[in-house]
């Protein structure tokens, strides 16, 4: 119930109702539920970047397929860049493939923040 709950709140107006609950999911452990979590990420007005980041890197390992989502998809800028900067974090190989294409993004903070991250994986 109280999983529910967390994800109902992931996609809350309210950004701070937003990342305290995406925190909730992390602490409890519940990457399998993230790629529900992240969906009300792609529509929000987020722009805390690094607290985000801070919030997605917690997930750890097997959040790093839907990291990689997040960070090609349409969110706001600053939901992608706090996706590509948890995936620099995590360290997983598995993104090397998919940053590289992102290194030609539109969006010049994007392909910046994506080569530090290549850098240091």
């Amino acid at each position: 119930e109280s999983v529910r709950l967390l994800l109902d709140h992931a996609a809350h107006d309210d950004i701070y109702v937003q990342l305290a609950a995406l925190r909730g999911l992390a602490f409890a452990d519940h990457a399998d539920h993230l790629p529900e979590a992240l969906n009300g990420l792609t529509h929000s007005r987020q722009h805390n970047t690094l607290m985000l980041n801070d919030i997605l890197k917690r997930f750890d390992t097997p959040s790093v397929p839907s990291l990689i989502g997040l960070a090609q998809g349409a969110a706001a800028t600053e939901v992608r860049l706090a996706a590509v900067m948890a995936l620099a974090s995590i360290g997983s190989l598995e993104a090397v493939n998919p940053l590289i294409a992102l290194t030609r993004d539109d969006h010049v903070d994007i392909r910046a923040q994506t080569l530090a991250t290549l850098g240091k994986l």
